[in-house]
């Protein structure tokens, strides 16, 4: 079976995202949880940065303002979110991020960086940020993503019972 019948009889014939989620999936999601909508970059700032990583917010372009949007949840050890800036914006991170964060652009995209490692993370590419470095991003207008934060101890914890010895 090709692979686009496989996701059809997986979701029962409904239609999907870029990302193989059911249509609407992800927004509806989301919908439950905390929510918030600004046009002040410092306050989308301070509400990014108190859910995933304290970090430093500015805007690219001329005007100074955003349409931002931000939906997350925390699920125990992981945190995740949906956000987008709705302006061309470079997110730079205070100091070394202490957990693990995968951004996967739902559209647009953003490049990243991590320590000296770059990227450019795109619907058909992430990108991964690893603790104990440091990292930005400059995030396009239209690139709305999809940010999963992973709690460092939590999963490190995991792993060594996983495997037997320390990470």
């Amino acid at each position: 079976m090709n692979p686009q019948k496989q996701l059809a009889a997986a979701t029962g014939g409904r239609s999907c995202d870029r990302m193989g989620f059911p249509s609407g999936t992800v927004d509806g999601y989301f919908h439950r949880y905390a929510s918030t909508r600004t046009s002040e970059l410092g306050v989308v700032e301070d509400v990014a940065s108190r859910i995933f990583t304290p970090h430093r917010l500015g805007c690219l372009g001329r005007s100074g303002h955003v349409d931002a949007r931000l939906k997350a949840a925390r699920l125990g050890a992981v945190t995740v979110g949906r956000l987008q800036y709705g302006a061309d914006v470079e997110l730079v991170h205070k100091s070394e991020i202490d957990a693990y964060h995968i951004n996967i652009p739902l559209s647009g995209h953003a490049e990243s960086w991590c320590g000296s490692d770059s990227a450019v993370a795109t619907p058909v590419q992430a990108a991964v940020f690893l603790p104990e470095r440091p990292a930005g991003i400059k995030w396009a207008a239209d690139c709305v993503q999809l940010c999963v934060k992973l709690d460092r101890a939590e999963l490190e914890l995991e792993v060594e019972d996983l495997i037997g010895r320390p990470v």
